[in-house]
């Protein structure tokens, strides 16, 4: 077994290593120097681009003609460094390469840089929802844990995307004698929650769940609404609002 084993990583080294050649040796005796300098060119590659050919060829006996391949690059970044490529570009959040022609290039970085603002905002979103699928996960996974009459408060990140609380949660949450719960996001099965005997302030209702990603933090400092809160802070609520106080208040 170990022989077979042996003999099959040896085979797909040898596959993988195969593969790092950017041209065969025929290729390289039949090669159209400038038709593969403009197809590197239209895939925004810069003109160092050339050397992995170089080497590819060198083994068959070839040598590259750089002056036709660095002509047909110039002529493919013309068909790359355009608007709606820059944009694709950006929005893929791939970097860009200094390669388009001064004529060309303000344009394509305008477009390339929307595409990068929309790209940073797409991640800041998936970025959210993965940490509600932190906050969910902890929330079913410690609500045990928490003493009766025990408020709870949840940083969602302000996300109105997907809810933190359904009424299953929310059942629980009054079968273990929480009092209340304050969410930074969004909660659903608003009419159920609405019956049960427990405090619930959040930002808006969504039908949205969140996903179950099993990791998070637990007792620690949240910053939300101007405020810092702490393991330990004081909540208090009602209709009106929200206070939050470092010690008990005394209440009439």
């Amino acid at each position: 077994m170990a022989a077979i084993r042996l003999a099959f990583v040896t085979l797909i080294s040898a596959a993988v290593l195969g593969g790092c050649a950017s041209m065969s040796a025929d290729e390289c005796i039949t090669a159209d120097w400038r038709t593969i300098g403009f197809e590197d060119g239209a895939r925004g590659k810069t003109a160092d681009s050339i050397g992995r050919h170089r080497k590819a060829c060198a083994k068959a006996g070839v040598t590259a003609d750089q002056s036709r391949y660095e002509e047909g690059r110039q002529a493919g970044l013309r068909d790359f460094c355009q608007p709606a490529k820059g944009y694709d570009v950006g929005h893929r959040g791939d970097a860009y390469q200094g390669v388009c022609p001064s004529d060309l290039e303000d344009e394509f970085l305008r477009a390339y840089e929307e595409g990068r603002y929309l790209h940073g905002l797409e991640q800041a979103v998936r970025d959210v929802e993965q940490s509600l699928g932190r906050v969910d996960r902890n929330l079913k996974d410690t609500r045990d844990d928490l003493v009766a009459g025990e408020k709870q408060l949840i940083d969602g990140g302000g996300s109105l995307r997907r809810a933190l609380l359904g009424d299953m949660i929310a059942a629980n949450a009054v079968n273990n004698g929480w009092s209340g719960m304050v969410i930074y996001g969004c909660i659903r099965d608003c009419n159920e929650i609405e019956d049960l005997d427990l405090g619930v302030k959040a930002l808006n209702i969504i039908p949205v769940k969140t996903e179950k990603r099993g990791i998070g933090d637990l007792n620690v400092a949240v910053n939300f609404a101007g405020q810092t809160i702490n393991p330990g802070d004081w909540i208090y609520c009602d209709n009106n609002g929200i206070v939050l106080a470092k010690e008990q208040l005394k209440l009439d």
